[in-house]
């Protein structure tokens, strides 16, 4: 096994770390890059220039430097550590829970072992297994507020609010001023319905750090639903700075903020979110052409077709594809903040986005001659990706009982099908399982438009029906998404939504019932 580093065999070894400490990396990594030139298998110099390299942002180098570390010394724990960081911030996750296991395999005492592993699991989804490395880690120091806030975000992404509260309470009460957890009980908060205090206590860690973002989107996040869209514009611009929200893209030319005369200019209005919510925000793309600009769209492949009959924009572009010239350029989540929108604002309540003419006919073929029966499109899950999802999403037989015995023909949009879904649809002879033949969003807005109603969970499927103009039932949770705000049956976005909520966490029965009372008034 390679000893340690002898300070007598290598007398710029108390040289080299005080280099490196003092922030002289260049000077630093020479020093350790010397000692290796004397002997190659000293672990703790190939460490520490991993170190440097991380420092420097040169993650892929520093990882190859610890792991030479680990394979010269394999009781390394902090080289492993170190590995195990680096590639998670990788995004090889798996690797990393490798290194934290390889660490804890020699020493399952090792605290911070448990909270790393715990970290890259919750990257992964693995919420579940995540909870347990944070449980022990907390079991080996009940005082550590960090493994008790992530113990609590944990929680918070299984849907267990209550007990991610109270973690994220024993947290700040060990560590008073713990800004993230603070932060963390605000989202706790709001995913229990308390707004005003979700806000009160994103203040709270604003107040200790203003700029902590991740505390100041999630208070726009909640000023939104709350119909306060002048803070939560603002605070939305913090959006970037979350977990899990990937980063805004970087451009030479300056970004639009509304202030600027743009007569005469080309701005690129970009994609950065989900397909909702480029279907929702695309319609800003008339009013910044109505002040003069040339206005270029990129969006996602998916939607290129559809959005090509939206009014306003010059060019369509799909992400990816080159991009023409251009002298500015917004995000399109941006938009209403430069726009100053309001509720009375918003623009292009009515259907912004049109269906193709000769698509309409193709599905009009496959659908066959329409009966004097209500035509009703479905679809009941949204992404399994999606951060709420288990919110947001039903279990497809619970709609088909829901549906029993109403007099009308039903035809499923649900482009993705999952396995849990797939036996009630193949069993559901009155339902008509087109959505898997949907080539795109244009397909998707062809089919809607031959229906008579689309019935819908809170996904990009409930915009695009909307902003064609079909009659939309969405079906919201308890919390739902802030666009479409508390305690009303309409949208301010969509003139043809209805929007059903449930009463009480959890209860789509209530929605469910609600719903078949209305199709039965409709199918009379």
């Amino acid at each position: 096994m390679t000893q340690m580093v002898d300070q007598h065999h290598f007398p710029q070894y108390a040289t080299a770390l005080a280099l490196h400490r003092a922030g002289r990396l260049e000077e630093a990594a020479f020093a350790y890059a010397q000692m290796l030139r004397a002997d190659p298998r000293t672990a703790e110099a190939w460490h520490l220039l991993g170190v440097i390299a991380c420092q420097g942002g040169r993650l892929r180098e520093g990882a190859q430097h610890f792991r030479k570390a680990v394979e010269l010394q394999p009781g390394f724990l902090l080289g492993w550590m170190d590995l195990g960081a680096a590639l998670r911030e990788q995004s090889d996750t798996a690797g990393a829970v490798a290194c934290f296991d390889h660490v804890l395999a020699i020493d399952p005492a090792h605290a911070d072992a448990h909270i790393s592993r715990g970290e890259a699991l919750c990257v992964q989804g693995r919420h579940e297994d995540a909870l347990g490395s944070f449980e022990s880690a907390i079991r080996l120091d009940a005082q550590d507020a960090r493994a008790h806030n992530n113990a609590g975000n944990a929680l918070l992404e299984m849907g267990s609010y209550d007990a991610a509260l109270a973690r994220f309470d024993r947290a700040v009460a060990l560590r008073p001023g713990y800004v993230r957890a603070l932060s963390n009980r605000g989202c706790a908060l709001h995913a229990l319905g308390r707004y005003a205090d979700s806000i009160a206590q994103c203040n709270s860690a604003l107040a200790l750090q203003p700029d902590f973002g991740e505390a100041r989107a999630h208070r726009g996040l909640t000023s939104l639903l709350l119909g306060d869209f002048r803070q939560g514009w603002i605070d939305n611009e913090a959006r970037w700075q979350t977990m899990g929200t990937p980063q805004p893209r970087r451009f030479s030319h300056a970004r639009w903020n509304g202030e600027a005369d743009i007569d005469g200019k080309t701005i690129l209005l970009h994609a950065e979110q989900g397909l909702g919510d480029t279907v929702q925000f695309c319609r800003y793309a008339r009013p910044v052409a109505d002040r003069g600009a040339r206005v270029i769209l990129q969006v996602q492949p998916e939607l290129v077709s559809l959005l090509r009959t939206l009014d306003g924009p010059s060019q369509i572009v799909s992400e990816g594809d080159p991009l023409p010239d251009f002298d500015v350029h917004c995000p399109l989540l941006s938009l209403p903040l430069a726009f100053g929108t309001d509720l009375t604002s918003i623009p292009s309540g009515a259907a912004y986005l049109h269906v193709d003419k000769a698509r309409v006919s193709q599905w009009r073929m496959r659908l066959g001659p329409k009966s004097s029966r209500l035509r009703i499109g479905l679809v009941w899950s949204g992404s399994s990706g999606h951060k709420n999802d288990r919110n947001r999403s039903i279990p497809l037989q619970d709609l088909l009982d829901a549906l029993q015995g109403i007099d009308a023909e039903f035809v499923s949009l649900q482009k993705e099908v999952r396995d849990r879904d797939a036996t009630a649809l193949a069993g559901a002879a009155r339902v008509l399982p087109l959505g898997t033949e949907l080539q795109d969003f244009a397909d998707t807005a062809a089919l809607a438009s031959l229906v008579d109603l689309v019935v819908t969970v809170d996904t990009a499927v409930a915009h695009l029906a909307a902003a064609v103009g079909k009659t939309t039932w969405i079906l919201l949770p308890w919390v739902p998404d802030w666009r479409w705000q508390l305690d009303r049956r309409e949208s301010p976005w969509y003139r043809e939504v209805r929007l059903f909520r449930q009463p009480a966490p959890g209860d789509w029965p209530a929605v469910l019932s609600a719903l078949r009372a209305e199709l039965d008034e409709l199918a009379i």
